[in-house]
């Protein structure tokens, strides 16, 4: 269960989902939809991070490393959400 969706709570999602979890990830339909925006965000910046790195890296002489996860990766972990409604009594 997520309780919200800041990048703490949701970071290791895309991780999961490409070690090959899919199992449910329960989670309201405010805390999917942010965890969705703060996920794609995440992953581009990596993206920017690694090209950067990699630039550094092939001067040095070294071999070039990969980012954690990238764009299309969130959205395939945006799938193992399942909706939870929290109903007040």
């Amino acid at each position: 269960m997520i309780t919200h969706g800041h990048l703490d709570h949701t970071g290791r999602l895309p991780l999961l989902a490409k070690a090959g979890y899919s199992g449910p990830v329960f989670a309201t339909p405010a805390t999917i939809e942010m965890s969705a925006l703060i996920l794609r965000d995440s992953a581009h910046i990596q993206a920017q991070d690694i090209e950067r790195v990699n630039r550094k890296r092939e001067r040095a002489g070294e071999t070039p490393q990969a980012a954690l996860y990238t764009p299309p990766t969130p959205r395939r972990s945006s799938n193992v959400f399942s909706r939870y409604h929290i109903s007040r009594r």
